[in-house]
């Protein structure tokens, strides 16, 4: 017994210390660190802290993704193999979401940091090289159809140039304090303007209002009656005609064309999106559940699967024929 732990420890330093020693691989194929022998399960599609962020790329071939480990990370699917990872520089970095350009061309993720350092960084996928720095903390974004603008909401709603990388305008809310953002934003068809809310907690009556502001000229309007009503998400469907709103244990859905309330329905309260090519939404439970919801009657018609709680974030492909689900330890399932 002694004999083989001297020896076993004796290989581990010597494959350690030697630049000579060849690099091993695990059962996928993936390479180990220095060092290091043998690995139990994989490294793919997996972080090393919480997930924050899911997004698939325009033709579905790719996932990106962020948490608390800094680090932008993106997957090949359905492989799950690693094609790129991005770590995030400054103070306390925290990227917080995740957007590919409709082109599939560039990667951009918001940073939540609230230290100077905080910023939008946009990525070339051909090249992996850093495209933009957009300073300013934020907790969510989108692309303008064209690709040509991207908008960033979180103490600010910012429109930038992905040219240039020049604000062309932002907007600002005196009400917000401390640890308070903007965490909701959807882009209506015309592509200039943006829907969102303000997270704000005692609020006063008008403060948690959807909000419509025109990134053109810097108009804001409010279409829909107050409710008092905490916002949780703001997406638009496919066809363009309709928003949906979650709101504390319900959806709103309202027309665009003339913001008449076409069907509101209770669900559990949390986040909405879309599901691509059908009229179905899908929300994450906090008990772990994907839940469809079918938008003309209301009702759940599906739960998808569940998985240990508290869930992360949840991001369908642009055919509507996968799902990407990330938890608190940093596991992505597809």
């Amino acid at each position: 017994m002694i004999k083989r732990f001297v020896f076993c420890v004796s290989l581990a330093c010597l494959c350690a210390d030697s630049s000579h020693c060849a690099q091993h691989v695990d059962a996928l194929g993936d390479p180990l660190p220095p060092g290091v022998l043998w690995r139990q399960g994989t490294a793919r599609l997996r972080h090393d802290d919480g997930l924050l962020g899911l997004a698939f790329s325009p033709d579905g071939k790719l996932l990106a993704s962020c948490g608390y480990d800094a680090f932008v990370r993106v997957w090949s699917v359905p492989d799950g193999k690693e094609i790129r990872a991005f770590l995030l520089d400054g103070i306390n970095p925290h990227p917080f979401a995740v957007a590919f350009s409709p082109d599939g061309k560039l990667l951009a993720a918001v940073d939540s940091d609230l230290t100077p350092t905080a910023a939008t960084r946009v990525w070339d996928m051909r090249t992996g090289k850093e495209k933009l720095r957009l300073q300013g903390t934020g907790i969510t974004l989108a692309f303008s159809p064209d690709g040509k603008r991207l908008f960033t909401a979180g103490i600010e709603v910012t429109a930038w140039s992905v040219d240039t990388g020049q604000k062309l305008r932002a907007t600002k809310d005196p009400n917000l304090q401390a640890n308070q953002y903007i965490y909701c934003l959807g882009l209506l068809p015309d592509a200039k303007t943006v829907a969102f809310a303000r997270s704000i907690y005692n609020a006063k009556p008008g403060q948690r209002d959807l909000i419509l502001w025109d990134s053109e000229t810097g108009k804001e309007t409010r279409p829909t009656p107050s409710t008092g009503k905490q916002i949780q998400s703001i997406v638009l469907s496919e066809d363009g005609a309709t928003l949906a709103v979650a709101q504390e244990e319900e959806v709103v859905l309202w027309n665009v064309a003339d913001w008449k309330n076409v069907r509101a329905f209770k669900t559990t309260g949390q986040p909405v999106q879309y599901v691509p090519k059908a009229s179905d939404l899908g929300e994450r439970a906090l008990d772990g559940r994907i839940l469809i919801w079918d938008t003309a009657t209301g009702k759940n018609t599906r739960t998808l699967f569940k998985i240990q709680p508290p869930a992360g974030p949840v991001s369908f492909s642009s055919d509507g024929k996968m799902l990407a689900s990330g938890d608190e330890h940093g596991a992505i399932r597809l």
